[in-house]
């Protein structure tokens, strides 16, 4: 894991080293979100944990790989899935 620079945003990273590429990431961080509700009522939700972004190689996908960066997100966080 590593910070991205400028940000409080988070990258974990999956390489193959024999191949030496990278074949996966997953990009994470705290953000202030907002509920509109139909009524226009506005409810803020500050510093929520959020998935911004992740990839997995094609070639790579359906192995369980997305599933191991999802889980070393929720283990550096120290949260569970219901909570992002």
């Amino acid at each position: 894991m590593a910070k991205w620079r400028g940000t409080d945003h988070v990258v974990v990273v999956a390489v193959d080293v024999r191949a030496r590429r990278l074949v996966g990431y997953l990009k994470y961080g705290r953000k202030d979100l907002y509920f509109y509700s139909r009524r226009g009522v506005v409810r803020p939700f500050e510093q929520c944990l959020c998935l911004l972004d992740f990839y997995v190689l094609e070639a790579m996908q359906r192995g369980g790989l997305g599933r191991a960066l999802c889980d070393a997100m929720l283990s550096g966080e120290g949260a569970r899935p219901h909570e992002i």
